[in-house]
C-alpha cells in the first residue's frame, strides 16, 4: 500500500496519517542513536499494573548479521521477498504471566501492541518506517533464539530508510503502488449501543465515504452534509460523469480523479481528473 488513503473521515496528526507499511527499503544501516530513540519509545508505552511485558529481540544486519540471518530465515517466504533489504528485524514477545504476581496476563498481547505502534509512530519521526508481520514460523524462532515458553512470540517489525519501488518485483510493487482504504467509521465505533454507528460532526464538514464493490474500479458514493460549500475533498478513487440526486447513494465507474462540493449558487459537484478540474451533470 501506498501512503494515499482513500476515505478518511476525520482530520489526524500528521505523523498519524504518515505511518504505513512499506515494502521497499533502503539497505542503508540504521543510526544506533535512531534505534535506541524507538525502542525507548516502546518502553514508555501504557501497560496493565504497569507491568511492561513486552520484550524485543533486536537483530541490526550491520551489527549482527548472524543473528539477522536467523531471524530473516524464519520469515514466511512471501514476507523473505521483500525483507531481504531491510537493514533491522524486531522481534516483538509478550510476557504470559504478570511480573509481581506470576498470575495469567491476558493483556500483555494488547499491552505489547500499544509498545509496537509507539515504536513505530517513533520511528516515522525520525524518518524511518517500519512494516510489521505476523507471517513467521514461530516454533523455529522460539528454538533458534532459545526464547522461553512463557512468552508469545507475537510479531518481527522490518525497520529501516524507505526505499525505491523499483526494487521490488512487479506483484510485490503493485501492493506497493495501491492505496490505503479503512472501513467506515460507522462499521467499527457505535454511539452508546450497537446498531447505532457513529458519525462524523458536521463541524468536519461535507465527506465522501467510499466502498469497494464487487466490481473493480467501481466506488459507492454517499453524501451526508451535501449542503455545505466549500467544505471537504473527496478520495482519489476514481471519478463520475453521472451523478444521483442528493444524498442518495450511487455506484460508478471512476478513472481517477478526486471530487469537491462547491457552492450553494452551482449545485455541482466536480471531480479533479488527469485532465484538470471537470464538472458532472449536477445533482437534479
Amino acid at each position: 500500500m501506498s501512503r494515499e488513503r482513500l476515505n478518511v473521515q476525520a482530520p489526524v496528526h500528521e505523523l498519524i496519517a504518515a505511518r504505513w507499511s512499506p515494502r521497499a527499503f533502503d539497505a542503508r544501516p540504521v543510526e544506533t542513536e535512531k534505534l535506541a530513540s524507538c525502542l525507548e519509545a516502546a518502553r514508555w508505552a501504557p501497560s496493565c499494573y504497569n507491568d511492561q511485558p513486552w520484550r524485543f529481540l533486536v537483530a541490526d544486519r550491520h551489527q549482527e548479521g548472524e543473528a539477522w540471518q536467523r531471524l530473516f530465515d524464519c520469515l514466511s517466504p512471501g514476507n523473505q521477498t521483500w525483507a531481504r533489504r531491510a537493514p533491522v528485524l524486531i522481534l516483538a514477545c509478550a510476557a504470559t504471566r504478570f511480573g509481581h504476581n506470576g498470575q495469567p496476563n491476558r493483556w500483555a498481547q494488547y499491552d505489547t501492541g500499544q509498545a509496537m505502534m509507539s515504536l513505530v509512530l517513533q520511528a516515522i519521526a525520525l524518518g524511518l518506517a517500519a512494516h510489521q508481520m505476523g507471517g513467521f514460523d514461530a516454533g523455529r524462532v522460539r528454538q533458534a533464539f532459545a526464547i522461553p515458553d512463557e512468552y508469545d512470540l507475537m510479531s518481527v517489525a522490518a525497520l529501516g530508510y524507505p526505499g525505491d519501488p523499483a526494487v521490488l518485483d512487479e506483484e510485490t510493487r503493485q501492493r506497493e503502488l495501491a492505496s490505503h482504504q479503512r472501513k467506515p467509521l460507522e462499521e467499527i465505533a457505535f454511539a452508546g449501543r450497537r446498531g447505532l454507528g457513529f458519525m462524523v460532526p458536521d463541524s468536519l464538514g461535507w465527506k465522501a465515504k467510499v466502498g469497494q464493490s464487487a466490481c473493480p474500479g467501481t466506488i459507492r458514493i454517499s453524501i451526508r452534509t451535501w449542503l455545505k460549500p466549500w467544505s471537504g475533498l473527496g478520495s482519489r478513487a476514481g471519478g463520475c460523469s453521472t451523478w444521483a440526486p442528493a444524498p442518495a447513494p450511487r455506484r460508478c465507474p471512476w478513472p481517477g480523479g478526486a471530487f469537491r462540493w462547491w457552492p450553494p449558487m452551482s449545485l455541482r459537484p466536480r471531480w479533479i481528473g488527469p485532465g484538470g478540474w471537470r464538472s458532472g451533470k449536477g445533482w437534479r
